[in-house]
């Protein structure tokens, strides 16, 4: 239900937010919180002292499942791209048995890999944001487009 899990989700991360601050703002004073460059590794420090240690390998496993989530909904587009007529036939295919959408993991591999060949990291993921906040709009006004241009055609989400 996206009601549900919107109205959720919503408070959910702005309380953890507010707690986070909160944290931040018991364990540290103003002068530590103000000349710290890294404020989350300072609170730890102090906080969790020699525990610390772990979280750079909890935050890599939660950036290794969120390139994993989107890597693997960047080729479902792709696919469904293929099924509709708008990319070549090959990437409509997927894995028999395991239903993932191969030529399209293939494809992004290919671009990730020419992408970094003649770039430095920090111009990748520069050009990373910038594209996707680009489609992030272009997908927000398609959305309206079609909200007020075809009233009444049948839609999966509704949001009145």
């Amino acid at each position: 239900n996206l009601w549900l899990s919107i109205v959720l989700a919503l408070p959910s991360v702005i309380i953890l937010y507010l707690l986070t601050n909160i944290s931040y703002f018991t364990v540290m004073n103003k002068a530590t919180l103000l000349s710290s460059t890294a404020v989350a590794v300072t609170w730890g420090e102090i906080a969790l002292g020699p525990v610390v240690r772990v979280l750079p390998v909890l935050i890599s496993i939660s950036a290794l499942g969120s390139g994993n989530g989107s890597l693997f909904s960047s080729a479902r587009y792709c696919m469904v791209g293929a099924q509709y007529g708008y990319l070549p036939d090959v990437f409509a295919c997927i894995h028999k048995k395991k239903l993932t959408p191969i030529p399209g993991i293939v494809l992004q591999g290919v671009i990730a890999i020419g992408l970094c060949l003649p770039s430095n990291i920090d111009g990748l993921i520069d050009f990373f944001s910038f594209s996707a906040w680009i489609f992030y709009g272009i997908t927000f006004s398609a959305t309206l487009c079609c909200k007020f241009t075809m009233k009444n055609a049948e839609r999966v989400i509704s949001v009145s």
